[in-house]
């Protein structure tokens, strides 16, 4: 293969250990032998670059160029023949690049570009509104498939008659579900409307769609449901969070990693 070739395979890796370059040395003394440590900063100013030249050890040293780095940082995403070296790297100094343990970070630091919260497994789970009696929401969040679940049910606050009528379960119980893609933070779906069916029967059923809902979560402990149900003239908005806490540990864990 030609050096350029060769090159343009690499420049996301220089671009990488630049960037780290930038956060590991912010001035000060180094923490174990206390020697004086410049401080590094990422630039397209050509005249901080060119001032820094001048061939004593300054305080402050300009490099550039930040806006061709992030470029290169794109355009040459990490690989494995980069992890297998940082791997390796890291278990002779003990310190990581976190910028190929999590590109988006490069963005957020350098370009103020952070991204927000993802939706993830860790948010599958029991929701509801403690402000709001008589309603709950399992939802679930499916990565591969890209779609996330949700149903929502309501159920009497007091309990029906012994005589009311039931096929499965409490009378007073009442389901609505509904399915659709997500992106970052945001599910964009539609309400299904089943009816007619027996349980363990091969009664037909009957569905139809009424309406939407959005879902959208600020962190991996609350969110809203935007709804629109025409066929009751019904809309709204209901915040939500979690009833248990178990899932939240690893929600934080996988919103990280997707970062």
């Amino acid at each position: 293969m030609a050096a350029g070739g060769v090159w343009k395979e690499r420049r996301g890796d220089m671009a990488r250990a630049m960037m780290y370059m930038d956060l590991r040395y912010a001035g000060g003394t180094h923490g174990v032998t206390g020697a004086s440590e410049p401080d590094l900063i990422l630039t397209d100013d050509v005249d901080l670059i060119d001032d820094g030249n001048t061939g004593n050890n300054e305080t402050v040293a300009h490099m550039g160029m930040l806006t061709d780095l992030l470029l290169w940082h794109e355009e040459d995403p990490v690989d494995s023949f980069e992890i297998q070296h940082h791997e390796t790297v890291a278990t002779f100094q003990g310190n990581r690049n976190p910028f190929i343990d999590h590109p988006k970070w490069a963005a957020c630091v350098f370009s103020d570009n952070c991204p927000g919260f993802q939706i993830n497994a860790g948010l599958n789970d029991a929701w509801f509104n403690p402000l709001t009696d008589g309603q709950g929401f399992f939802i679930t969040v499916f990565p591969d498939l890209g779609l996330v679940s949700l149903a929502w049910f309501t159920y009497d606050t007091a309990p029906p008659t012994d005589d009311a009528p039931s096929n499965l379960g409490d009378p007073g119980h009442r389901w609505l579900t509904a399915l659709g893609s997500f992106t970052d933070n945001r599910a964009d779906m539609t309400i299904s409307i089943a009816s007619g069916g027996l349980f363990d029967t091969t009664t037909q059923i009957n569905r139809r769609n009424d309406g939407t809902i959005t879902l959208v979560f600020e962190d991996c402990n609350n969110g809203s449901i935007n709804y629109l149900i025409p066929s009751i003239g019904r809309e709204g908005t209901v915040p939500i969070q979690r009833i248990a806490h178990d899932n939240i540990a690893l929600c934080e864990k996988l919103d990280l990693e997707s970062d």
